[in-house]
């Protein structure tokens, strides 16, 4: 008997996106776009509802990181405006959920509320953040409810998106760890909200399951399939330049993979020492896959830039053909 998991049992959602944020980034923004070009049908209005906080959370940590690294050039909020969002939003959409379950001024209901909104609108910026994570350890310890797991998921994320603002707005070279656990979290979160987004599209079209497929791009789901032709990796020196070598005619993909979290740019060249078309820039550990026509090159040499002044950046780039 063979012990191999069931196929249907993984989530390929994550095993696909883990090794790239930016991956699950395109996949979550894409389905969310196509979820919204369907939402006057009822169950997809629903799915995109159930889906929606787990994406924003990890839309948010996102950008959160890349803001920390410097990469990011989108606004990103100010603990006020965060803060302002938890005491006029998202207060109101979680007291929302519970109150279906257990009716506002329940035993239950005051046990997960018992100062109504009041912590999450009065106090310090501290104080208003730790009431999040007091309402969250109450949530966990509603183990029979799957709406209240879930909930208390979201807000744990939200929690530790309050916790990287504040970090980012105090300057806290330290929140580079926390910024990039709060993402691997929300990955976690969004790929599970995908996964059952998944789950809910398979019984709604048992009978057509062709339409499931357009509601995800598939390109950033399937692997390759293609044979490594070279395998090329190191380390590359602060603001320093490499020409790694002819790429070869049969080659049709760069697997780049940024081992660190350099900002590493990667192009195509004539010359050996300018790029010549588009580039990629990977800003923190991740792996991408690149097609060369994407790349819109007529050069032939390979070309990695370290785009820090200061830290040493590792690399993996491999030919696939």
């Amino acid at each position: 008997m063979s012990n191999r998991k069931w196929i249907f049992l993984s989530n390929t959602f994550f095993v696909q996106t883990q090794e790239s944020m930016k991956n699950a980034l395109s996949l979550a923004q894409d389905h969310l776009a196509k979820l919204t070009a369907s939402e006057s049908d009822a169950t997809i209005a629903t799915l995109k509802a159930n889906y929606l906080p787990a994406h924003n959370n990890f839309v948010t940590a996102y950008n959160l990181l890349q803001s920390k690294l410097g990469l990011y050039k989108g606004k990103t909020q100010t603990t006020e405006e965060a803060l302002e969002e938890l005491s006029q939003v998202k207060i109101n959409e979680w007291r929302g959920q519970v109150f279906p379950i257990y009716n506002e001024g329940t035993a239950n209901a005051t046990a997960i509320f018992p100062q109504g909104r009041r912590p999450f609108q009065q106090g310090t910026y501290e104080q208003r953040i730790e009431a999040v994570a007091a309402l969250y350890n109450t949530l966990a310890t509603f183990t029979t409810e799957p709406a209240l797991i879930n909930l208390g998921d979201i807000v744990q994320s939200y929690y530790n998106n309050l916790l990287a603002v504040r970090a980012l707005q105090q300057n806290d070279e330290g929140s580079t760890n926390v910024l990039r656990e709060n993402l691997r979290l929300a990955h976690i979160n969004l790929c599970n909200a995908l996964y059952a987004n998944l789950g809910g599209l398979m019984q709604k079209y048992a009978t057509n399951t062709d339409a499931i497929a357009g509601f995800f791009d598939l390109s950033l789901l399937r692997d390759t399939g293609l044979e490594v032709l070279t395998n090329i990796e190191g380390n590359i020196e602060p603001n320093a330049m490499l020409n790694l070598g002819l790429l070869p005619d049969e080659g049709t993909v760069i697997r780049f993979e940024n081992k660190t979290d350099v900002p590493l740019e990667i192009g195509l060249s004539e010359n050996g020492t300018t790029y010549s078309g588009n580039t990629t820039t990977l800003g923190s550990a991740g792996t991408i896959e690149i097609k060369i026509a994407d790349l819109n090159s007529v050069g032939n040499l390979i070309l990695l830039r370290n785009q820090s002044n200061s830290v040493t950046g590792s690399y993996k780039v491999q030919v696939l053909g």
